[in-house]
Parts: C-alpha cells; structure tokens; sequence
C-alpha cells in the first residue's frame, strides 16, 4: 500500500532454518528423520496457511485469476516483495498509468475527456451521481455541482475565521485581502469555466474576466482593495516562473541536432517582428522616440509557452509530428525565444529609466548576460549538492533503491529551493536594476540542472527532473498563472482600449507586426523540407503570445509611477507624457494577448491534425 502497510493475504512469515538466521527461506535438513519431520510440519503449516489465506477478505475480493498469484506471494520474503512493487510500479506506469485520459489541471478546471463510444457529440444533462453534463464537439465535460457547493462552503468558513482574525477592513470589500482574493476566484472560477468550453487556454478567460471585473459599475469598483505592490508582486512571480519553465524545457540533446533551425527562427521572428512594430508603432502612437518604441515591440513580440507547449504536446501525444516537423523545433524555440525577449525588454527598461550614461548602460548588456551565466551555474550547481545532500539523508533499499516517500521529499524540496533561489533573483535583480542579468541566471538554472540531471539518462534522476517539472507546472497551472492574468487584468480600464482611438492604431499594429513574424517564419530556411502545410502550421502556430506579455506589461507603468511618486516637482509634463505613453504599451501588451491567445490556441488544436503529419 502507499502508507508502506501490507495486506495480511501477502505478509511474509519469517521460518525458522537450519541455515542460520540470515537465511529467511527454508532449506531441507539433510538425513532420513529431518525429510520427514520437515515434510509433516510443512504439510500442517501449509494447510493452516492455507485456511487462514481464504479466510482473508482481501484475498476473497481479489480476481479468480489473481488467487494463484496472491498464494505465491503469501510465501515470500520482504526483500522479494520490494522487487517485485520496483517491476510492477515500472510496469504500471508504462503501460496503465500512461493512457489515462487527461482531465483536467486546476482546481478551478471542470474535468473533460472525449466521449467514449456511444456517448452522443452533444449533450447537457444532469445526472445524479455524476453531475451536470456539458458535451460539445466530442468533448465530454462532467461538473459536480455538489463538489463545487462544498469548496465554497470551505471558502466561506476561511473568510469567516480571517474576519475574525485581522482587522474587519482587511476582509470586507475594497479591503487589502478581499479584493485580491474574491477577483483571483472569480476570475479563475468563471473564466475557466468559459474557457473549458470553448477549448481555449484558461489564462485568456481568466484576463477577459479580470477585465470585465474591474470594469463592473464603474472602473475600480470591485477592485480597489488590490493595492499596487500586488499587482507588482504577482508580475514577477510570474515571469520568474515563466523564466524557470522556459530553461527546464529545453532539453540540450533535442535543441543540438536542430539549433541552427532554433537560432534561425528566434532570430527572424522575433527580430523582424520587433523591428517592424517599433517603426511602426512609433508613427502610429507618436512616440518620437524609439526607445519607448521598440520596448512596445519587443515586449509585443514575444511568444507564449503557455499557448505553444500545451497544443504542441497534445498533438504530439496523438502521433503527430513527434520527431520530425515544426512540432521539435516549436517546442526547443519557444523557451530560448522567451528569455530573449525578456531580457531584451528588461535591457530597454534599465536604458529608459537608469540614470547610468549611454555608453555604460550599453557595456553593462553584455555584462549582465556573462554575469547571468554564471551565477545560474552556480545555482545550479548549489541546488544539484543540495539534492545530492537529501538524498543521503536515508538508506537504500535491499532492491539497490530509495524509497518512493524519500524521493519525492526529495524532489518536493527541490523545487521548493529552485522557487526559492530563483524568487530571490529576480526580486533582488528588480531592486538593483539588474533584471536583465537576473532573468539570464534563472533561465541558465533552470537549463543547466534539468539538463545536467539528464545526463547518462539514469532512471532515477531523468525521474527526478520530470517530477521537478511537473512541479513547475503544477505552480503555474494552480496559483501563479491565474494569479498574475487576474491582477493584470484587473488593471485595465476597458475604456482606454475600447475606444476610437486606441482600438484601430492597436489593431493595425497587431496585424502589421504579426504579418511581419508570419512572413519572417516562412521565409525562415528550416532545411528540413517542409511541406506547405506544415510551413502554414509553424507560420501561424507560433504567433501566441500571453506570458511575457501579461507579467511584464506593466513594467515601464510602475517605473514611471515610482518617478511621480519620488519628484519634488510633482507631475511635470515629462512625467505625464511618459505616463501616457507607458499606459499605450501596458494596453497594447494586453491588446495582444487577448486576440492572439485564444486565435492561436484554436488554431493549434483544430488545425493541427489537418496540417501535420502522424508519424
């Protein structure tokens, strides 16, 4: 069992030998009278073993064609019984574990599988016991309502011991702790719920629904309770992890054989994209000025992981360009395209807002990336001993291996300590004004511990890093991601973005710029000889954006909000240009991943089968 307790059907009885103590089995005696006295006293031992095993419940529940394999088990040793859980564990998971339907992520995430045979394509009905059934497009959705009435149940009982804990303004609405948590739940609840049924990532439901929230009445109303810092807070712990799941997916013996491909298409899409924004949008905005210009743009072009990686996966999971096709080079592109561009716009924040020279705010790039470099080595290296220290802290097994309840302490702590060194980076790096070269090191970390744990592929450690990111998943899927798109959009006034003004210049700078990175990929020389169709799919698939956008959209606002708060003058007609123009790239951002996200997720998802090859 998981709690490490055996059924008494198959608890081994330690015997008596002529061997010796250490020998846990029985050996024959030697001589005329020890054959048969051993014969009879096994015959009275077997029989009474015997009655006592059928007499067992859980040996009478178990399957006809699993007695004879409980009987043998009953006989052996404690040593032979950890063999054979280590074989029927491996087992299990390569061949039962693994087909299971996926069904869902999130505690906010309704379960969903495909229909089984005989289940209609479409349906809504409500059956006791299972729920209310939502059927769309072959896609099964089972809600139980009673499930959900108990979790808010739980919710209330917490807010009822918080107002009796702290300070009744804190917990009431428009206070510190009730706004930011009732707009989290509603945002993750209902735009999750959306987003389920129109199978489309649940960061789009969860900004369009921080939106409509903060927008309610009148701007504000539901949201005034969320404090500044909040928002900032949740920025960087988003990017810090958007930073970590991008290092952790790129695997170095996947990238090698394509990285000629990976630098070909991080370079024309992201470049040519940014370029052509910057000119653009700096006519279009009236910036005058292309420092605030091309932050817009590469702030704008940076793709999402969290839209390619899951389609990406999906696909490939249901045979779909799983070694060959744009798939691999996608999924090994997204993560480098990512800190890229984050320290491409962490690098134009530090040169707009720094009070350094030109001259040394330009030496200082290259420094910072060197720097990064090695301070995520280092980390790395000091996670790697600190993993290596925990798992000395038990013996192995007799099998040659560790207990599962110690690995995953193990691997539990591990990514405890990569949150915690990385946390500290990023948030020390803002404060110095070295973001640049903090986002470098937690990308590096990341890279250099999951590869190095790779090496040799040994099975415990290849285990060991898959845990740690399914980990890292796990964080984002469950609190940060929601977290970080609910506080960004509980920051947009819609009326600054919805209006005859903002709308069409950001609407033709969203289709100039991505026919501009559609154009660059498909002119990219891949010298993989693509079809045409598989040229459409990577030329469209990789045009999401969401997570830099979102964690980072707000950056110049805060450093342009801090300038007000800090300037004896009070709010000059500088500071109130660049307030408006840092308000134009936080709406534009958000512009981008509310049409971009959810087109390119369906796009993935339904096109897909369409364009790619099944391998």
């Amino acid at each position: 069992d998981d709690d490490g307790k055996m059924h008494t059907f198959y608890r081994p009885k330690r015997r008596a030998s002529s061997a010796g103590p250490n020998n846990s089995r029985r050996t024959p005696h030697n001589g005329p009278h020890g054959e048969g006295t051993e014969k009879d006293g096994n015959n009275k031992s077997a029989g009474a073993d015997s009655t006592a095993l059928h007499e067992n419940p859980s040996f009478a529940q178990l399957p006809q064609n699993l007695k004879g394999i409980g009987k043998e088990i009953h006989k052996l040793t404690t040593e032979d019984l950890l063999y054979i859980s280590a074989m029927v564990g491996r087992k299990a998971h390569r061949e039962a574990y693994s087909i299971l339907q996926y069904s869902g992520s999130a505690w906010y995430l309704p379960n969903i599988r495909k229909v089984h045979e005989g289940e209609p394509e479409w349906e809504l009905r409500y059956l006791w016991g299972t729920g209310l059934i939502i059927t769309l497009a072959g896609k099964r959705m089972e809600i139980q309502l009673l499930s959900y009435f108990i979790r808010i149940c739980f919710l209330v009982l917490i807010w009822f011991i918080f107002r009796n804990a702290i300070p009744q303004y804190l917990s009431e609405p428009a206070g510190y702790i009730w706004d930011p948590v009732v707009t989290l739940l509603v945002c993750a609840l209902v735009g999750g719920f959306i987003c389920r049924i129109l199978q489309i990532p649940p960061l789009v439901g969860c900004l369009w629904i921080g939106i409509l929230w903060n927008n309610i009445h009148e701007v504000g109303f539901l949201t005034r309770g969320i404090y500044k810092d909040v928002r900032t807070i949740s920025s960087r712990l988003g990017i810090t992890v958007v930073l970590l799941r991008a290092g952790f997916s790129v695997n170095w013996q996947t990238v090698r054989p394509v990285l000629k491909n990976v630098v070909a298409l991080v370079v024309s899409a992201f470049g040519f994209e940014s370029m052509i924004h910057g000119f653009f949008c700096n006519y279009m905005f009236d910036y005058n000025d292309y420092k605030w210009a091309f932050l817009q743009g590469c702030l704008c072009s940076a793709p999402s992981a969290a839209v390619v990686v899951p389609g990406s996966l999906m696909l490939q999971a249901e045979g779909y360009s799983k070694t060959k096709g744009p798939l691999p080079i996608m999924l090994a592109s997204v993560g480098v395209e990512t800190v890229v561009s984050v320290w491409v716009v962490s690098f134009i924040l530090d040169f707009q807002f720094g009070t350094l020279s030109i001259g040394l705010s330009a030496a200082l790039g290259p420094i910072q990336i060197v720097g990064g470099v090695v301070l995520g080595v280092i980390l790395a290296f000091v996670l790697h001993l600190f993993v290596v220290l925990m798992r000395y802290e038990a013996k192995r097994l007799p099998t040659g291996k560790y207990s599962d309840n110690h690995l995953d302490n193990v691997r539990r702590n591990t990514l405890i300590g990569m949150l915690l060194l990385s946390h500290a980076t990023v948030f020390y790096g803002y404060k110095e004004n070295l973001a640049g070269g903090a986002a470098v090191s937690v990308m590096v970390l990341a890279f250099t511990a999951s590869n190095f744990w790779m090496r040799g592929n040994d099975p415990e450690w290849v285990d060991h890093k898959k845990a740690v990111g399914s980990g890292l998943s796990d964080v984002w899927d469950l609190f940060v991601m929601p977290f970080l798109f609910s506080m960004t959009g509980s920051k947009v006034v819609a009326s600054k973005i919805f209006n005859s003004t903002f709308f069409p210049k950001a609407l033709a700078c969203w289709v100039v710029s991505n026919a501009a990175r559609m154009l660059a990929i498909s002119y990219t020389p891949f010298g993989l000889n693509f079809s045409w169709k598989e040229r459409l799919f990577i030329t469209i698939g990789y045009c999401a954006k969401a997570t830099v956008q979102s964690a980072l959209a707000s950056a110049a606002l805060d450093k342009v909000t801090a300038k007000i708060a800090a300037s004896p003058a009070g709010l000059t007609a500088d500071l109130i240009r660049d307030r408006n123009r840092a308000t134009d790239v936080q709406n534009m951002a958000i512009f981008y991943v509310m049409w971009s996200a959810p087109i390119v997720a369906i796009f993935v998802t339904k096109m897909g089968p369409r364009l790619l090859n099944r391998e």
